[in-house]
């Protein structure tokens, strides 16, 4: 509601109304909130008398950040991290939403959330693939500077042939110390995203 509030309307007295409007709904959630609250806890008590276990399973101690939206948390997480509050998933017979709303909203979240896990597949895909061409990269640079510090270099005299030769094996050895630091920092990463083991 605050991020329709803040897209759409406009002028004072709108402002006032939606403003009021969401500090009615605020009220009315905390309100249910709480006796949700107060009824679990007699639950509690109650179950423990009757010897009835496992409804607690499904009827969860409520904490602030359960009262929130089915995509409350599209804007603040990142897209491996977004999660749906247990709330929504409880199947109750008596619901503020009717059944054909709340079966609609969870259709379409989950259809939210099968499109953010083949998006984080792909990601996966693609970020493997490029720690591979960084890999190759630096093994190329590698082979490039053994073939310059092993060149003969005919034209010049032979102090500046080995100066260049030493720059050359230098560059090498550096270029061979990130590609051995680049592969360790690789080695886990197939596993980590669940991927085929990777053969560089």
């Amino acid at each position: 509601m605050w991020k329709s509030k803040d897209k759409l309307i406009r002028g004072q007295r709108l402002h006032t109304c939606s403003h009021a409007l969401i500090m009615n709904t605020t009220s009315h959630i905390t309100a249910a909130a709480q006796k949700y609250k107060e009824i679990q806890v007699a639950l509690v008590i109650l179950g423990v008398h009757l010897n009835k276990v496992g409804w607690d399973l499904e009827l969860q101690v409520m904490t602030e950040e359960d009262t929130r939206g089915i995509t409350a948390d599209e804007d603040n997480l990142s897209e491996g991290r977004q999660s749906m509050s247990w709330i929504w998933k409880v199947n109750n017979s008596v619901d503020v939403m009717d059944n054909k709303g709340k079966q609609e909203a969870l259709r379409i979240e989950w259809c939210k959330a099968w499109a953010r896990a083949h998006r984080w597949s792909e990601e996966c895909l693609l970020l493997e693939e490029e720690m591979q061409q960084v890999v190759s990269f630096f093994g190329y640079k590698q082979v490039r500077w053994l073939k310059l510090a092993s060149s003969v270099y005919c034209h010049i005299d032979k102090v500046t042939s080995d100066g260049l030769r030493a720059y050359a094996a230098r560059q090498a050895n550096l270029q061979g110390k990130l590609l051995s630091e680049c592969r360790d920092q690789c080695s886990g990463l197939s596993t980590q995203l669940l991927l085929p083991a990777s053969s560089w």
